[in-house]
């Protein structure tokens, strides 16, 4: 590599060690930084004009390492006849390199080395960045610099991940907020760049182009070929190594990324002609939202950041306080929230500045005068020059926020500064501030902005549902309904002849709250750290938790309460008054608050189970006073009619659009709805909301607010004596007194254990028509967080999963997009994995793709190394080391622990031990007992969410354990006769099909016997059975009980022995059908279990069938149980599918169903034979389903055997 001969300005030449062949420049201004920022900065540009930061993190602080890597590059830059290249290139880089060519390979280094990573594709730029733990930061480095040196791009990935970028689009299609962005760059110049659908789908990036005769492969080649060049690109990399140590790895490993000269990105024209402007577009909404916004196009004023003139004419625009456009129409009840800001924060050369109202209905109605508001406050701001008061203001607060800013995560730091590189304008010393800081009043500046928001340059959108749209036109890629057309003349004109000041309007006055000491007490870098908070005052539910801040030596405070009260869940009424109240009770500090955020405080209120919790986050200077103010506000609160009335309309707009959420959002809230005895759902809420009235809600406050109990968290620059004033004078505000004696109940903490072994499935229909995502969420039961060696397994197989579990079935398999998994610990203790995964396959399918990869990764667990199995696990140890980046962030883990009942602050250390004493081999121990599909300890729940009308799915790869074409197949009840879905069985199937009942086939014997059988369906029981049949009768001597075929079910309390040779008790049947009971022994004998099953059902007159010979034994089985299907039982026993899609096991009035079930894996299951008892009628419209290899006892079939049924009262 040859050097320039002269360096860049500003720069000077530098050598590797002395090497003369590895020059880099380094830049030899310091760079501002701020007074809590003790990290080293070096700025460097390559000889092929890469420009890379270093950053050099404090070793105790810097666990983990980043970086991140901008490519000025992004969709406008898409070729003609293929929109959505750009991130459809962003996604292949992943999948491999010439050096590192097995796919997934970088995200497997990252995941086994407590890493993650991703990417995105914007307008102009795509960002890529990672973080590991430091001791592997080199090797990651290497493996990123690849993707921008030597790419595979191989085909078989090319094809593959085109249907990943198509799951991602269809994950967008009911989402307003990509709908409307789209028409927006869709009505403008179709010549310019802007103008394309950013995301691609299978049809832009595959059909079209075939059609069309382009190789939409050797497009992205060339792409790639073109764009990514190295004097496009900014590095920053954040670790813990010396500056010149990370300078060296940057140069050796990034020199080779070619320099291709390519210019920078810039417009110099405009995307909006005049024919663009002044008009009109009504858009419908797929949600309940509605929103009213004005766009100005204007010239790119972001090289004017030392004034930075949009962010101040923004600032004023979304101002709340008196005199503001907010506070005017807020109090004409037309608009819940106003926002402005610059919108193309990546584009040079032009830019546009929006204004954004949320409507009321009301405000629907009345969308002409909030525009014409808008335009009278613009007229204050023009005939009034922003004082130069109200900007040495913000520019002083500007500073103190850059001054005394808390530490942000590494991989955080990287993606803003490498954004933050891309701007030639900035001058480097400033790149750490950026746009942040304000440092010089130019009021021409100003006004020059000023000047492009006037009625002569604007455009209107109106988002609403239900919106009467005459001959609306449809968006191509989305589908969304629109409407264009002009201003109205007249209205025009009203809008130009705008020359009265409205009194309504004024300017900001000066903010109270601006924090005046910013002193703080200093902290030893090397001194003792106190782990978690301790108890300063604990009288009963009052306590007072206090934490010193001995760590950042910043003037940052946090307090939280936990405002107690009985009412808080009570029912749906009671949770949905509390809502309401809390939202009415901010709405109310609209002013005050939006002030405090100004001045580097944030309040937030959310209602819990418990309670309010109120979170003061920010400047410690004026936290007691916000505190105080806010809790009066409380105490005080009073209703009033108008905001009641708007209020409630949103809030009944909250819970209505529950129903448009994505499929996993979905199946993630019924989730929390079976684990949480009080919270209640939407659909409850809803109707409990409906008939809400003022008089309700006064009556609910005057009742809360008699008996709440505030429990306080004080943590940062606070003395004991503060903490001591602040909690007290929470009491003095909230309490009427204090019982010593009494303590809160923490409902939320009361979670739904399943009993051990239970498999249950949740399934729903999506209440959106329109989305045709599948949502399934697997949840899978471990037991309880008090267990700490059991806890660390869990920590590191969840760990271990989740970047393998990405791999295979998002990258590989192209399942979906939305696919991850993770540990959860309920408030209870309760320890559950989960695992999601969002598509447009059969829920069926998709959770046997979980089983399978389940049942594959305690395999390689196995026979992993023991070196790869300890950097694991050491990976997971390093991350726990992890300090706290802020206040902010140490005060949520420890009010985690306050809330969860534990106390356990130093639950960090204690993982930490109990994770090093973990072996490969108890981790194996831990996936076969808990994760494997074939124990019989594994407990879990599922939630299937079915789009209301299931698509057709093409026949899956052969090599799967199952192959599905869904048809008919609604909510897992066929629509169609028979009632079956068809599955294709293959070796593994069979395999474990038998090695679950402990039937040791031989694979040549499996292997024969499925070759020569004409059977491929497991539709087909009778085929299946003698498929099946010699195999269980040649075989089955192995198992280690045997069951006597012609011994009749019992009909008395008996005793029989165990499969362990445990003794267990059969209760006597009763008659008639309000109770039905079978004898569950613990064998494998199926058959034999199949006949108890004909018999106690004959008994309790279900069936009037009876035992009958050998031979006809399957038919009167078969009558029994199609009997047994009546209207009383719903539930199909013969369903190839079983559980995972059986008809709905539970009729509720909501459409969803509930089943448990002790069953084998899911793809197991998909081979049910006749002879399988895994479905067994009870009262009640209920159905249990069992294995009896997993039950040691009879269960009475009454409904009380499975109380979560109706755990909840129904209002």
């Amino acid at each position: 590599m040859t050097a320039p001969i002269a360096p860049p300005p500003g720069f000077k030449l530098e050598y590797l060690s002395g090497d003369a062949t590895l020059p880099y420049y380094v830049y030899q201004t310091p760079l501002d930084q701020s007074f809590s920022d003790d990290c080293a900065y070096r700025l460097i540009r390559l000889p092929n004009q890469l420009e890379a930061l270093i950053v050099q993190a404090q070793p105790d602080e810097a666990v983990k390492s980043s970086a991140a890597l901008v490519v000025q590059v992004g969709d406008c830059a898409d070729p003609p006849g293929l929109p959505g290249l750009a991130h459809f290139c962003e996604h292949l880089l992943f999948l491999g390199t010439e050096k590192y060519p097995k796919e997934g390979e970088y995200r497997d280094y990252l995941g086994s080395h407590g890493g993650r990573s991703n990417a995105y594709t914007s307008m102009n730029h795509t960002n890529y960045y990672f973080t590991i733990n430091s001791e592997y930061f080199e090797g990651a480095l290497d493996r990123f610099a690849q993707f921008f040196i030597a790419p595979h791009f191989n085909q078989d990935c090319t094809d593959r991940e085109l249907r990943a970028v198509d799951s991602e689009h269809n994950m967008y299609l009911q989402y307003d907020l990509w709908r409307v962005f789209q028409i927006s760059r869709t009505l403008i110049n179709p010549d310019h760049p802007l103008c394309n659908f950013n995301v691609g789908n299978l049809r832009t990036l595959k059909e079209i182009p075939e059609r069309n005769g382009i190789d939409t492969r050797a497009e992205l080649l060339k792409f790639y070929r073109t764009h990514y060049s190295a004097n496009l690109m900014h590095l920053v990399v954040f670790g813990r190594d010396s500056l010149d140590q990370l300078t060296e790895w940057v140069v050796t490993k990034f020199h080779r990324v070619v320099n291709k000269d390519r210019p920078y990105p810039h417009y110099d024209t405009l995307p909006w002609k005049p024919e663009h402007l002044q008009r009109i577009v009504r858009i419908e909404a797929t949600q309940t939202s509605r929103s009213l916004a004005i766009t100005f196009p204007t010239k790119d004023f972001k090289p004017q950041y030392h004034c930075n003139p949009s962010y101040i004419v923004a600032l004023l625009l979304r101002r709340e306080g008196a005199g503001s456009l907010f506070a005017h129409l807020k109090q004409r009840g037309w608009v819940t929230r106003v926002f402005a800001n610059s919108k193309y924060s990546d584009i040079s050369g032009f830019d546009s500045f929006y204004i954004s109202v949320d409507l009321t209905s009301e405000g629907l109605l009345h969308t002409d005068e909030i525009v014409e508001a808008t335009f009278e406050y613009l007229h204050l701001l023009n005939d009034r020059p922003v004082p130069e008061a109200f900007f040495d203001q913000t520019r002083h607060m500007s500073q103190i926020r850059f001054r005394y800013r808390a530490k942000s995560e590494g991989i955080q730091c990287c993606k803003d500064l490498s954004v933050s590189m891309m701007y030639p304008w900035l001058q480097r010393k400033h790149l750490l501030a950026a746009r942040n800081v304000l440092r010089n009043y130019h009021p021409d500046e100003i006004r020059d902005f000023l000047s492009y928001l006037t009625p002569d340059n604007f455009h209107v959108t109106i988002l609403a549902k239900g919106l009467e749209l005459v001959s609306p036109q449809t968006e191509e890629h989305y589908g969304t309904h629109y409407t264009v057309e002009p201003v109205p003349a007249e209205f025009l004109a009203r809008l130009k002849a705008i020359d009265k000041l409205n009194p309504a309007f004024h300017l900001p006055r000066p903010n109270e709250l601006i924090p005046g000491n910013l002193s703080a007490d200093p902290v030893r870098p090397d001194g003792p750290r106190q782990t978690g908070a301790h108890l300063l005052r604990a009288a009963g539910a009052a306590r007072l938790w206090y934490k010193k801040d001995d760590r950042f030596g910043l003037p940052h405070g946090v307090i939280n309460l936990t405002i107690h009260s009985p009412l808080a869940d009570a029912s749906p009424f009671h949770a949905v008054r509390l809502n309401l109240l809390r939202r009415l009770w901010v709405d109310t500090m609209h002013e005050q608050l939006y002030n405090a955020s100004e001045a580097g405080i944030n309040v937030d209120a959310s209602d819990t189970g418990d309670g309010i919790v109120l979170s003061i986050v920010g400047f410690n200077d004026k936290l007691p006073r916000i505190t105080e103010y806010v809790l009066t506000q409380l105490r005080d609160f009073s209703v009033s009619p108008d905001r009641f009335v708007v209020m409630k309309e949103k809030l009944l707009r909250a819970y209505s659009e529950f129903q448009f959420s994505s499929s996993l959002t979905q199946a993630h809230y019924v989730l929390q709805d079976l684990w949480y005895p009080r919270l209640w759902d939407a659909k409850e809420c809803l109707a409990a909301a409906r008939d809400l009235t003022v008089e309700d809600l006064t009556a609910f406050h005057a009742e809360f607010v008699r008996d709440l109990c505030p429990e306080t968290l004080v943590v940062g620059n606070f003395t004991e004596e503060q903490a001591l004033a602040i909690h007290d004078g929470a009491l003095s505000v909230l309490c009427r007194a204090v019982d010593p004696f009494v303590n809160p109940i923490n409902s939320t903490s009361r979670t739904l254990v399943l009993p051990p072994g239970t498999r249950g499935i949740r399934q729903v229909t999506h209440p959106n028509a329109d989305d045709k995502n599948v949502g399934v969420l697997v949840v899978f039961q471990i037991g309880m967080d008090q267990d700490f060696a059991l806890r660390a397994h869990l920590q590191l197989a969840a760990e271990m999963m989740k970047t393998q579990l990405f791999t295979q079935l998002r990258t590989k398999e192209t399942l979906g997009y939305g696919i991850y998994s993770d540990l959860v610990i309920a408030p209870s203790g309760v320890m559950y994995w989960k695992c999601a995964v969002q598509g447009e396959r059969s829920p069926v399918y998709l959770e046997a793709r979980i089983h399978t990869f389940l049942h594959d990764f305690v395999r390689e667990v196995e026979t992993m190394s023991v070196e790869r199995f300890e950097k694991h696990r050491d990976a997971l140890i390093q991350a726990k080391r992890q300090p706290p980046r802020s206040i902010g962030q140490e005060a949520r883990q420890i009010f985690k622990r306050i809330q969860d009942g534990s106390w356990e602050f130093d639950r960090c250390d204690r993982d930490q031990a109990n994770l090093r004493r973990l072996t490969q081999a108890s981790l194996v121990a831990f996936f076969l007992k808990h994760l494997h599909p074939a124990s019989p300890h594994l407990t879990k729940l599922s939630i299937h969410v079915f789009p209301a009308r299931l698509l057709v799915t093409p026949t899956g790869n052969p090599d799967y354990n199952i192959d599905l074409a869904e048809q008919g197949v609604r909510d897992g009840v066929s629509t169609s006769s028979p009632g079956r879905c068809p599955y294709s069985l293959s070796f593994l199937a069979l395999h474990d099909y038998f090695a679950h009942r402990h039937i040791q086939v031989p694979p040549a014997d499996l292997m024969a016997t499925l070759r020569s059988s004409p059977v491929r369906d497991a539709t087909d029981t009778d085929g299946l059975m003698a498929l099946l049949g010699p195999l269980v009768d040649k075989y089955y001597q192995a198992s280690s009980v045997k069951f006597d075929h012609d011994k009749a079910a019992p009909t008395a309390r008996t005793t029989t022995q165990a499969a362990d040779d445990e003794a267990i008790e059969v209760p006597a049947v009763a008659n008639g059908p309000s109770s039905l009971s079978i004898a569950v022994i613990g064998i494998d004998d199926l058959m034999g279990v199949a006949q108890e099953t004909e018999k106690v059902a004959a008994d309790a007159n279900h069936s009037p069938s009876a035992l009958q010979s050998s031979a006809s034994r399957t038919e009167a089985h078969r009558k029994a149980l199609a009997d047994m299907m009546s209207d009383k039982v719903l539930g199909s026993f013969f369903d190839p599918q079983g559980i995972a899609a059986s008809s709905p096991l539970v009729s509720k009035d909501d459409g969803t169903s509930w089943a448990t079930a002790g069953q084998p894996s899911v793809y197991e299951s998909q081979l049910r034979t006749p002879f399988d008892p895994y479905v067994v009628p009870m009262a009640d419209h209920n159905i249990l389903i069992t294995d009896p290899r997993k039950f040691k006892s009879c269960l009475n079939m009454t409904s009380s055997v499975l109380p979560v049924l109706n755990f909840k009262p129904k209002y």
